[in-house]
């Protein structure tokens, strides 16, 4: 795995109301950021998985990567990095579940 470089973004509209993802996400890349992570913790898993597909193709596009916040299930389905807290799924019993490389 490549050394991951850049800056680290929040894709989270609880700290910014008002604002859509995609906007959240387009200011983000604007700005030179290379990592999203995309936190929703009121979404389901299934409209956590949409959110992520739609915004994916934007930044794909810029060359970042996403990371969804805390659900390994999701960033397993999509291919994505994976974000865990310190109340998380252990990061060895995440990394088993993940494609190999995954940032996690």
């Amino acid at each position: 795995m490549s050394p991951v470089a850049g800056l680290y973004g929040m894709v989270d509209t609880s700290a910014s109301p008002g604002r859509t993802h995609e906007a959240i996400a387009r200011a983000l890349l604007d700005s030179g950021v290379r990592i999203l992570q995309l936190r929703v913790k009121e979404a389901s898993d299934a409209e956590l998985m949409a959110l992520a597909r739609a915004l994916l193709p934007m930044i794909v596009a810029r060359g970042a990567l996403l990371v969804v916040n805390d659900r390994v299930e999701v960033a397993a389905a999509l291919g994505t990095g994976l974000h865990l807290g310190q109340e998380d799924l252990s990061p060895a019993a995440a990394r088993r579940r993940l494609a190999p490389g995954a940032l996690l």
